[in-house]
C-alpha cells in the first residue's frame, strides 16, 4: 500500500505474484519511486483502508496468521485545503486494528519526525504499537534488526525465550529513576509476555551485593501481574552499603541462572537485559575481587554453545541417508578456512560422532566424494580427525571408520551411547 494525498492498495495479501521475493522487490522498487501530482500526507485515510480492505477475508487476510502493519513515513500527516474528505480519527482505525489482532509499527524517518514525536505515537497506537525514529533513510538500513524485532509485539507466546533482567538497585538512583525503571521493565514484560509454556523470566538485582530475586523456575512468576508486583517490590528496595558490582552480577547469572538448576531451558532463546544507571563501582571496604565481563561472557558462549547442540541433536530428518563424505567435504572447503573463522595460531580437530558406515540412499542422485579427496584438503590445512563410532555396528564397520579417520587420525569405537559419556577421557586424550 502506498499513500500521499491519495492510497492505493498496491497488492494484498491475496496476491500470489507477490509471494516470491525478487517480484515483491520488484513491486517496492517501481511504486517507491512514483512521484505524486499533488500535496498531501493521508495517513489517517492509508490506515482506514488498510483496516476496511486489506485486514479482511476480501484483501487476503488468514486467520491463522500474525497480522502486522507497518509503515514508513517521514512526518506528520498533511491535508491540504483543497481536500474536503473528513478526517478520520486515529482511535478509530486503531480499535478497529486491536480486534483484528493487528500489531502497529510506525517507523518514522527525518528531524520532523522527531519533532512530531506525539502524533507518531498516536497512529502507532503506543503503548501496544511501536514506533522507530531514525534522523535520515541512510541510517535505515542499519536498523533493519529493531524493525524485524518490533514485528514481535504483543504477547510472543510461540516465541520461547529465558529472559535474565539485570537491575541497578545502587544508593546513587533515585525514587524517580527506580519508577520510570520499573515502567519500562512492565513494558518489556507486556510486550514480551510471560507464560509457563511460553516466556520465562528471571529477575536479579544487584548493587553492592547480587541477588536473584527469582529464577526461571520460579512458576510464581509465570504470571504477569505477580512478575510486575516482584520487579515493583525488588527495584524500590535502597541497599544499606554503597557499591555497583556488575561483574558480581553478571558472573552469578552466568553461573547460577543460565544452567539447568536455574530453570534454563534448551529449546529457548536466552537474553539478559541489564538496567544500570552507569559505570561498576567498587568501594574500598569491599574486599572481593573484581571479575572479567570477559570470563562472563565465556561461560555465557558456552551454555549457547551447549543449547545449540542440544538443538540439533535432536532434530531427526524426513530422509534416510547418511552422507559422511558429504560432511567431510564440506567441512574441509568450507570450515577450515579464513572465512570459516580458522584461525592459523590454533590447533585444527575434527571429531565425527557416527553409529556406522556412511549411506546413499537410491534416490540420492548426488555423486560420491571420495574420503581420499577430503582427507587431502584436511591434512594440508594441519587437520586431525577423530572418528568417535558408537553402536553394535561399528565394530564390523571398522575398517569404514579408518577410511574416514585416515592414517593419520584416531578411530574410537563404543557398544552403546550409555558407555560414551565414561569415555571422555579417552576422546580428550585423543586431541592431545
Amino acid at each position: 500500500m502506498t499513500f500521499a494525498k491519495e492510497v492505493i492498495i498496491e497488492s494484498n495479501f491475496n496476491d500470489q505474484s507477490y509471494y516470491e521475493a525478487d517480484n515483491l522487490k520488484d513491486l517496492f522498487q517501481t511504486k517507491s519511486s512514483v512521484l505524486p501530482k499533488f500535496w498531501g500526507t493521508r495517513t489517517d485515510l492509508a490506515m482506514d483502508i488498510a483496516t476496511k480492505e486489506l485486514f479482511t477475508k476480501q484483501g487476503g487476510d488468514r486467520s491463522d496468521a500474525k497480522n502486522v502493519l507497518i509503515m514508513f513515513t517521514d512526518g506528520r500527516p498533511v491535508k491540504t485545503k483543497w481536500d474536503k474528505r473528513p478526517d478520520v480519527p486515529f482511535e478509530d482505525f486503531l480499535r478497529a486494528l486491536e480486534s483484528k489482532g493487528v500489531s502497529v509499527i510506525v517507523v518514522a524517518v527525518g528531524q520532523e519526525a522527531f519533532q512530531e514525536k506525539s502524533t507518531m505515537s498516536k497512529i502507532a497506537g503506543e503503548p501496544k504499537g511501536v514506533l522507530l525514529l531514525y534522523p535520515n533513510f541512510d541510517d535505515l538500513s542499519g536498523h533493519l534488526d529493531d524493525i524485524v524485532e518490533a514485528t514481535c509485539v504483543g504477547k510472543c507466546l510461540d516465541q520461547k525465550m529465558d529472559i535474565a533482567i539485570v537491575g541497578d538497585v545502587s544508593k546513587c538512583i533515585d525514587k524517580r529513576q527506580r519508577s520510570k525503571k520499573t515502567e519500562l521493565i512492565n513494558e518489556l514484560v507486556e510486550r514480551r509476555g510471560v507464560s509457563s509454556s511460553g516466556n520465562h523470566f528471571a529477575l536479579v538485582t544487584f548493587a553492592k551485593e547480587v541477588v536473584i530475586e527469582s529464577d526461571f523456575n520460579d512458576q510464581s512468576y509465570h504470571q504477569e501481574n505477580d512478575l510486575k508486583d516482584l520487579v515493583q517490590e525488588k527495584l524500590r528496595v535502597i541497599p544499606k552499603f554503597w557499591g555497583t558490582r556488575t561483574d558480581l552480577a553478571m558472573d552469578l547469572v552466568a553461573r547460577e541462572l543460565f544452567t539447568k538448576q536455574g530453570g534454563d531451558r534448551p529449546d529457548a532463546k536466552n537474553f539478559i537485559v541489564v538496567f544500570t544507571d552507569g559505570k561498576p563501582f567498587k568501594s574500598k571496604w569491599d574486599n572481593r575481587p573484581d571479575i572479567s565481563f570477559e570470563d562472563s561472557l565465556e561461560i555465557l558462549k558456552e551454555n549457547d554453545l551447549k543449547d545449540l547442540v542440544q538443538e540439533k541433536l535432536r532434530v531427526i530428518p524426513k530422509f534416510w541417508g547418511t552422507r559422511t563424505d558429504l560432511a567431510m567435504d564440506l567441512v574441509a572447503r568450507e570450515l577450515f578456512t579464513k572465512q570459516g573463522g580458522d584461525r592459523p595460531d590454533a590447533k585444527n580437530f575434527i571429531v565425527v560422532f557416527t553409529d556406522g558406515k556412511p549411506f546413499k540412499s537410491k534416490w540420492d542422485n548426488r555423486p560420491d566424494i571420495s574420503f581420499e579427496d577430503s582427507l587431502e584438503i584436511l591434512k594440508s590445512k594441519g587437520v586431525r580427525i577423530i572418528v568417535v563410532g558408537v553402536g553394535k555396528d561399528v565394530y564390523k564397520e571398522g575398517k569404514a571408520m579408518s577410511e574416514i579417520a585416515g592414517e593419520n587420525g584416531k578411530v574410537l569405537l563404543y557398544p552403546d551411547f550409555d558407555n560414551l559419556s565414561g569415555q571422555l577421557d579417552d576422546i580428550l586424550i585423543a586431541t592431545c
